[in-house]
């Protein structure tokens, strides 16, 4: 081959110099064979017997020389029919030559074999050697022309973690994070007969809520058990109040309480009833909230996924959403240990608007939770392989923090850290897939889908009110359509039918299922006291209390059939929030540091797998009542959401000129847009 490659310099991605050689296989259809990867490698680099670093790469997948040790990518060895190929463990990416003889990272259609011959690594593609330029352009070759590198295969030793909280049969925790349930309301009803021996921190059946607090001759609103019907899969509908202000009313049972004010559970009908009406379908007159379905309770055959797994697996009574706040502030919590602060204040976040203050259309997106993540640390004690996903639905709420919002790939075939869930191709999800090619990372956050504007799926984040947007209310979505709780349950159904399809992978593997808010409705037992997540005095609101009780469902096939968690009989002053995501997840891992005073407080999951697991048979899980609605076929890849924007901005053309506050708009509007400047610079 008369060339010499740095003579052309990448000016794009390495799959997108790959693509433009039109190689046969990569235009073909290719499917990616089941490899088990075997012992995983760091290849360091020699030259003449001298160090100079590692198989690195950088962000537009081209392999490169590194010095960094924190740098070197963690290479799984994968034999296949005779040649020896290599992927970025965790991964999709294998090691790959272009026509140019540059090294890169492509998916299984541009795979390239290399051959160890002595302390050199040629590449099946062309017969060259791996070798450099020269330590200034950092690009690796397969290319005998430049200087031969040698190249070391070093093992990388499996990592000595003290007891861990889950037994060290876990190897993988998956978060499934619903919206806007409280306990009492999923599961409250769950063991009625332990509820009144006091075993279980049931819901009981007298309890009652007055309709206004400061009238008791208005009456009260008691508790009840709706039938399993679509009026009450869609109940409560218009979505009830979730400002922070709102919460507060619902606990203390008043406005305004103060610091000293201990929460009484008693005004979430009175405030139910000020909430806005909104219509059940469009161009119909308003249905005005009614007190009463605020303190509605479902039972087993409305839910039959949620108490499915509540009984055939373990549910945990005493787990609280991280503040009495919205949504975006306890998911960052549940990923940073605190919601941060507004910038340039000494405020925390607590609504949703405060994450998109100082925000202007005029400007770059840039992601506003800059606070370091427990994906962070992950990277940190695991460096170069893929540690953790988000798998997302219509948006990913993750990826408002920095660190997740750098990890996702685009525009690229491959989306890095942060993934759609349901496949391209059929209706294989990304998380079946990856436990089919043995790459299911250490931890995975499942998001719901959040709104209708995309029309390819039902709003399966069981969330109450409405999946149409409402750009300029900043308590949330309450247009038509109405979100029904069954569609919640075939998404829990989902996840749950894909673990138990490869027992191998679901023995290693913990299922967490939370909700991120109480979303107002009801429950009878008052957030306690908690841990400040600030190292610090902030001048408003210092998270010193939890949000309202949420439902926590706990599955892997060794935990016993109905095990309540934490056990009767032992401490049930055990309380958890989701920081104990993070400490559970730091824990188990062996990670250094903790990320809030918050989330080093917090408790983990320990003594819920016993010591010496046995697997339980379970019956198949249960069917879900409704109809269920079909799926566009999505795909699964890092779609640019330009459609997003243009479809927000259709619906409400003042959104670009304006600061939205709702979820759906931050979300989907400010991230679509974001993708778009990105194209535009790119380009």
């Amino acid at each position: 081959m008369a060339m010499n490659p740095v003579d052309e310099k990448p000016t794009s991605s390495f799959s997108e110099a790959l693509r433009s050689e039109q190689r046969p296989q990569l235009g073909a259809a290719c499917s990616e064979p089941v490899i088990t990867g075997g012992t995983s490698y760091k290849l360091a680099l020699f030259s003449q017997g001298k160090p100079l670093g590692w198989l690195g790469e950088n962000d537009s997948e081209w392999a490169i020389l590194t010095t960094d040790p924190k740098q070197a990518l963690a290479l799984e060895h994968c034999p296949y029919q005779g040649v020896n190929y290599y992927r970025i463990k965790g991964s999709q990416r294998y090691m790959s030559v272009s026509n140019r003889a540059y090294i890169g990272f492509y998916n299984w259609c541009g795979a390239t074999g290399f051959t160890v011959q002595g302390t050199h690594l040629v590449a099946d593609h062309n017969g060259q050697q791996l070798s450099f330029f020269s330590m200034e352009n950092q690009y690796l070759y397969a290319w005998d022309a430049y200087t031969v590198l040698d190249a070391t295969l070093a093992p990388i030793p499996l990592p000595v973690l003290p007891k861990q909280p889950l037994t060290a049969q876990i190897e993988h925790v998956v978060v499934l994070m619903l919206e806007n349930r409280s306990f009492d309301n999923m599961l409250g009803g769950l063991y009625p007969e332990k509820t009144v021996a006091g075993c279980y921190r049931g819901l009981p059946v007298d309890a009652s809520n007055p309709r206004d607090p400061g009238d008791p001759g208005k009456g009260r609103v008691t508790v009840f058990q709706g039938p399993a019907d679509s009026a009450t899969w869609i109940m409560p509908y218009p979505d009830p109040g979730e400002l922070f202000d709102d919460m507060n009313e619902q606990i203390f049972g008043c406005k305004n309480p103060g610091p000293e004010a201990v929460p009484t559970m008693q005004g979430f009908a009175w405030n139910y009833s000020l909430q806005p009406g909104a219509p059940l379908h469009q161009g119909e007159p308003d249905v005005m909230p009614d007190p009463r379905n605020i303190m509605q309770y479902y039972s087993a055959a409305a839910v039959p996924m949620t108490s499915f797994l509540a009984t055939q697996f373990a549910v945990c009574d005493g787990w609280f959403a991280a503040g009495p706040v919205q949504t975006l502030a306890n998911r960052v919590f549940a990923h940073c240990g605190t919601p941060g602060l507004k910038p340039g204040t000494n405020c925390s976040r607590i609504n949703n608007p405060d994450f998109t203050y100082g925000w202007s259309t005029s400007k770059n997106y840039e992601p506003p939770v800059v606070e370091k993540t427990v994906f962070e640390l992950l990277d940190e004690a695991y460096p170069g392989e893929i540690n953790w996903k988000v798998y997302y639905h219509d948006a990913p709420a993750s990826a408002i923090c920095r660190y997740v919002y750098d990890h996702w790939r685009w525009v690229s075939w491959d989306g890095g850290n942060v993934f759609r869930f349901h496949e391209h191709s059929g209706s294989q999800t990304n998380l079946e897939y990856d436990i089919i090619h043995n790459r299911l990372p250490k931890y995975s956050f499942i998001e719901p889908r959040y709104t209708d504007i995309l029309k390819d799926g039902p709003v399966n984040s069981s969330h109450p009110g409405g999946a149409g947007i409402d750009c300029h209310d900043p308590n949330g979505s309450s247009l038509p359509p109405a979100i029904a709780v069954t569609d919640g349950e075939r998404l829990l159904k989902e996840v749950y039918d894909i673990l138990a399809k490869y027992p191998d992978t679901f023995k290693k593997t913990l299922l967490i299922v939370i909700y991120d808010e109480h979303g107002g409705l009801y429950d009878h037992v008052g957030p306690p006291e908690a841990v400040s997540p600030f190292a610090h005095e902030v001048d408003n609101f210092a998270y010193t209390r939890y949000g309202v009780r949420v439902p926590a469902i706990l599955v892997n096939p060794c935990i016993p059939p109905n095990t309540i968690y934490p056990p009767p009989g032992k401490d049930r002053t055990n309380l958890f929030d989701h920081t104990s995501l993070i400490s559970t997840v730091c824990a188990q891992f062996g990670l250094d540091g903790s990320l809030t005073p918050r989330s080093a407080a917090a408790n983990t999951l320990k003594d819920l797998i016993p010591e010496n697991p046995q697997v339980y048979p379970r019956p198949a899980s249960p069917a879900i009542p409704g109809a269920a609605t079909i799926y566009r076929v999505e795909d699964a890849m890092a779609v640019p959401m330009i459609d997003v924007a243009a479809a927000i901005e259709a619906a409400d053309p003042q959104v670009t000129s304006k600061v939205s506050t709702t979820l759906f708009c931050l979300l989907l509007g400010l991230l679509g847009m974001a993708q778009q400047s990105r194209l535009k610079k790119d380009g």
